[in-house]
């Protein structure tokens, strides 16, 4: 289980509407498919935020983004330095404010650099340089048409993140959560 800090730089709806970088925090969960292949799959739930442009159609509006997805990733590793290409797909929700909400599919493309620390290799450092892509947002529950933030284009995040991560040296099931006594 860890956590990554992003720099992001965004291209989101027409250009000079939405602000072109923020912050984000990403919380991820890595799971070993095979530990002898080093290859495994990872969950992730990512937030941030990006404030409209004064020049922009939404001077003093903010878009809130939030994303979930899969990925699998495959590490080659020497010693305690690991590389970790990954891939996968994602699910997002845009928010403009608390009536305009908009769902967005995308993919995702990263590669993680990551040192190990501790007796087990139990606390692992990651730099990763990464991609998102979205398709253009739906229409709300609200009934609410993604053009009018325009948001009805496809956009994109390019990403440094920074991150820690804790590992667990028991495969998930192997003992009991609970123990009736």
């Amino acid at each position: 289980l860890g956590a990554q800090l992003l720099g992001l730089r965004t291209s989101i709806g027409r250009s000079g509407d939405w602000a072109n970088g923020t912050a984000g925090l990403r919380l991820v969960g890595d799971y070993a498919l095979s530990r002898n292949r080093q290859f495994g799959a990872q969950g992730h739930f990512t937030f941030f935020s990006v404030d409209a442009t004064d020049t922009g159609n939404w001077s003093g509006e903010s878009l809130t983004m939030l994303d979930f997805g899969a990925s699998v990733y495959k590490e080659v590793c020497r010693g305690r330095a690991c590389v970790k290409p990954l891939v996968g797909l994602q699910v997002g929700l845009l928010g403009v404010d608390q009536d305009n909400q908009f769902a967005v599919l995308g993919a995702r493309a990263e590669l993680g650099l990551e040192y190990a620390l501790g007796q087990r290799y139990e606390n692992v450092i990651t730099l990763a340089l990464g991609f998102d892509g979205f398709l253009a947002a739906q229409e709300s529950d609200t009934g609410a048409d993604p053009a009018l933030f325009d948001l009805d284009r496809a956009s994109s995040n390019a990403y440094f993140g920074l991150g820690y991560t804790r590992r667990f040296n028991s495969p998930l099931g192997s003992s009991p959560m609970f123990t009736v006594q």
